[in-house]
C-alpha cells in the first residue's frame, strides 16, 4: 500500500444531484484535443518538469461514468467519500 499526502472530500447526499450535473456538463465541455499538465517539477541540481498528459476523449469517458456512480449514489442515498 502506498502512503503518503492524499486529499479527500465527502459529499452529501443533497448535494449529488447538482455534482452529476457538473461533471456532465464540464464533459461536454472538453475540447477534442489531449490535454498537458504541469504536474510538478524538481528543483535539485537539474531542474526536472514533470507533465501529464490525458487523452480528451477517455477523460470525458471517465467523468461521464463518476457521474453515473454519483447518480446512483444520490438514488440510494448514500453520501459519497472521495479520495486522491
Amino acid at each position: 500500500m502506498a502512503s503518503g499526502a492524499y486529499e479527500e472530500g465527502e459529499l452529501l447526499a443533497s448535494g449529488l444531484p447538482r455534482a452529476s450535473e457538473i461533471l456532465r456538463e464540464q464533459a461536454d465541455r472538453l475540447a477534442a484535443t489531449d490535454y498537458e499538465w504541469d504536474a510538478g517539477e524538481q528543483l535539485s541540481q537539474e531542474k526536472i518538469k514533470y507533465k501529464i498528459v490525458v487523452q480528451a476523449d477517455r477523460l470525458k469517458t471517465e467523468l461521464l461514468a463518476l457521474a453515473d456512480f454519483i447518480e446512483k449514489g444520490a438514488s440510494l442515498g448514500y453520501n459519497i467519500q472521495l479520495w486522491l
